[in-house]
């Protein structure tokens, strides 16, 4: 069985597809929670690391360009972790 390519995996995550969405996360928890780690103490990363994964769930349809979905991913994380000093 032939791997899906990111492309495939945002089309299929902005379905509603609960498998692509864990293998997105599968992917990319790791340089998410780098990017939180870089900004927050690490006993507050978990959580945001979920709120990230979240809010891609929630934006997968706006995606414009799936090339670019470990950057969106960051970009997200980058503003997870301002919100979260804010409060």
């Amino acid at each position: 069985i032939k791997p899906l390519n990111d492309h495939e995996l945002v089309a299929q995550a902005a379905s509603g597809s609960r498998a692509a969405m864990e293998e997105i996360h599968r992917r990319y928890a790791s340089l998410v929670h780098a990017v939180l780690l870089a900004r927050l103490p690490h006993a507050e990363c978990e959580d945001c690391l979920q709120e990230v994964f979240v809010r891609a769930m929630q934006g997968f349809a706006t995606l414009q360009n799936s090339a670019k979905l470990p950057q969106w991913l960051a970009a997200i994380a980058r503003n997870v972790a301002a919100a979260h000093f804010r409060k």
